[in-house]
């Protein structure tokens, strides 16, 4: 829409998939804003940091709501406009308004519009006997709008009143969305993608999406990956110098959503995101340890896709007589482009080594 990329229930058909599946997408709940305050004469705006607080593209259940008291003795009454911009208020040159009380807005008069794919519900202004209230929803935005409020330079007074919004988003956060994924090959040597990529293989051997490398060679469940935007936690746990277990864990309740141990042991407790197990051939960096096929279980968590590998080892492990074989798991954390802007807020044994003074760096760092 407009040179941007906007998510859409008709999906395109994917050339040549590695494999299509439905998946879950993760619930980004209500991420509405409102404000009641006083303000100036001239064009106003609730503000965030230095700009202006918009409604970005691919929003949800959008209503937006504003209201003021009528016959205040003590304000001005204001008009409100939606504008196509992402300015300041002082910025208004390339405003374009959508909706609107000026006689410039596309959409002034009461009733149901489509503009840019967006179905639009206006009431325009609607007075009772104490309060002057407007209303306009969208079922799913197409573009960035801009609440503004104006208050005229006619009167002595100020303005005063609330702008309400209500959504979910952005798109296409809770649905079931068939994807086409070309899979990431397995890597036993990932220096060329540290800044990346993270992984953990072998006895094992982290990669962190910061560049590093240590080993993770002592006993415990540690925090694999944890951000504030997500109510759920990953956990990983280490037993004999190999990781046995992944788990998802609640953030708030504590509650197990999700376990995979080495034995292929997988407790489901409604995992509400993506999950599959499946079994693959080895790939020929696997050769040494692997028997042909390899079971593979890949979940969504966060921003991440995780891949999950369960694998026999004859070698470092505490626990085996001469001959025998133990089981582990490998693991890839695949990020997904949400990832990017904020790998620097999370936290775990993928973006920092949790025992410095205790695991050492890998022999090549």
């Amino acid at each position: 829409m407009d040179s941007e990329c906007i998510w859409t229930t008709d999906a395109a058909a994917c050339p040549d998939p590695v494999l299509s599946a439905e998946r879950t997408f993760i619930s980004c709940g209500n991420a509405g804003f409102d404000k009641t305050w006083r303000f100036t004469q001239g064009t106003s705006c609730l503000t965030t940091g230095s700009g202006c607080q918009d409604i970005g593209a691919q929003m949800s259940n959008l209503a937006c709501t504003t209201s003021q008291t009528r016959d205040d003795p003590l304000h001005e009454e204001y008009q409100i406009i939606y504008v196509d911009d992402m300015g300041t208020p002082d910025d208004e040159e390339d405003d374009v308004c959508i909706i609107g009380e000026l006689d410039e807005c596309l959409i002034k008069d009461a009733g149901q519009y489509t503009y840019k794919g967006m179905d639009i519900t206006w009431t325009g202004v609607i007075t009772t006997a104490d309060e002057i209230i407007t209303t306009f929803e969208i079922p799913y935005t197409t573009k960035s709008i801009t609440p503004k409020v104006i208050c005229p330079s006619t009167g002595a007074a100020a303005c005063r009143g609330t702008v309400a919004c209500d959504m979910i988003g952005p798109q296409p956060c809770g649905r079931v969305v068939e994807t086409c994924d070309g899979t990431y090959a397995p890597t036993m040597d990932p220096i060329d993608e540290a800044d990346t990529s993270g992984s953990s293989h072998g006895d094992p051997i982290i990669w962190t999406f910061h560049g590093e490398c240590y080993d993770l060679g002592a006993d415990g469940r540690y925090l694999a990956s944890s951000h504030e935007w997500f109510s759920h936690d990953v956990y990983i746990s280490v037993y004999n110098d190999y990781m046995r277990e992944i788990q998802v864990v609640d953030k708030y309740t504590g509650g197990l959503m999700l376990s995979i141990s080495n034995l292929g042991e997988i407790i489901n407790n409604s995992y509400p995101f993506f999950l599959e197990k499946r079994v693959d051939f080895c790939k020929p960096h696997q050769r040494d340890h692997c028997d042909m096929f390899y079971t593979e279980i890949i979940f969504d968590a966060q921003d991440f896709e995780y891949r999950v590998q369960i694998l026999p080892h004859d070698y470092l492990d505490p626990a085996l007589k001469e001959g025998e074989t133990g089981i582990h798991l490998d693991i890839y954390p695949r990020p997904f482009d949400s990832f990017v802007n904020e790998k620097n807020a999370y936290q775990g044994l993928y973006f920092e080594n949790p025992l410095p003074d205790i695991l050492g760096s890998c022999p090549a760092h």
